[in-house]
């Protein structure tokens, strides 16, 4: 996402309660100093105001110029919290008891005065699968004196992808042998046969790293192994007896968090989309989100 900034016009500032009684004690001060013509309460009273009106600009001024630099959300399953994670800064001024927040979230109060990017953690339930929209981040201030409300809304282009939650089923239902006619035994990448060692990636199964290689000083390298095509597995959608298409995805889920954890070459099928068979992270991932955005409609270009 592009780095948003918080304009002066974005800025909606109104009295507290606090502020409101102030108000009107001042006022009450300056009528009955008017009226007694006493010079010493009209002093206080335009000293009073002319606080709340110097705590009226710096609260104003307490929000302008903030940045949202970035902001990014992990994957997670439904049921569980999803974290959403803010990269601000304060561009022109410091920016003291800021608080930050989406609807369904708890507030985080943050000070930005070392002019050094913050990182924030705002925490929304994900009580459902497909893309989570948090919705505008609010940001709000009563800094210095709580006599003012400082707030501003700004829309961020940020969602979290939100898997269906797993349900534990019968993994062999939800399991086909590929026909090794139809791939022609092509070798794949899975744990028949030890085929040799690769350079460590991040992302790759930590049970297959070659602790030995790296207690010699060779590096982090992972063992690869070979299989063929009839020892795949397709997770197909036809095969889950269930009732209803969440229930479904919920069971096809478990059964793809099961294959992973299994290390085995397993493909997905679903009305309207095929994923190959594949293992390792990158394929768990792909499989999760096809499963997470099923008869969602696509994000607008």
């Amino acid at each position: 996402m592009q780095a948003t900034t918080v304009r002066a016009k974005d800025i909606r500032l109104r009295p507290t309660g606090y502020g409101i009684l102030f108000g009107a004690v001042a006022a009450a001060m300056t009528l009955g100093s008017l009226n007694y013509n006493n010079n010493l309460g009209l002093l206080l009273a335009f000293l009073l105001s002319g606080m709340a009106l110097a705590s009226l600009l710096h609260t104003r001024r307490n929000l302008t110029g903030l940045q949202i630099l970035a902001a990014t959300a992990r994957p997670v399953f439904a049921g569980e919290t999803a974290v959403y994670e803010l990269l601000v800064w304060a561009e022109a001024l410091p920016g003291r008891s800021v608080s930050f927040s989406f609807q369904e979230s708890q507030a985080v109060c943050q000070d930005l005065i070392d002019r050094l990017p913050r990182r924030l953690s705002l925490r929304v339930p994900a009580n459902r699968r497909g893309r989570q929209d948090p919705g505008p981040l609010r940001l709000e201030t009563r800094y210095p004196l709580g006599l003012f409300r400082s707030a501003a809304r700004v829309s961020l282009d940020v969602r979290c992808l939100v898997y269906p939650k797993p349900v534990a089923g019968a993994f062999a239902a939800a399991e086909n042998q590929a026909r090794s006619g139809s791939e022609g035994g092509k070798e794949v990448a899975g744990m028949d046969d030890f085929k040799g060692l690769l350079p460590y990636l991040p992302g790759d199964p930590l049970e297959r790293i070659y602790w030995k290689a790296f207690s010699r000083g060779q590096g982090l390298q992972i063992k690869q192994f070979s299989g063929t095509a009839d020892a795949l597995i397709v997770i197909d959608w036809n095969s889950i007896q269930a009732a209803g298409v969440e229930h479904k995805l919920s069971l096809l889920c478990d059964a793809v968090l099961k294959a992973h954890r299994f290390n085995l070459v397993y493909g997905l099928n679903l009305p309207g989309k095929s994923i190959p068979p594949a293992a390792g992270n990158t394929h768990r991932q792909g499989c999760l989100k096809a499963l997470a955005l099923f008869g969602t409609a696509p994000l607008p270009s």
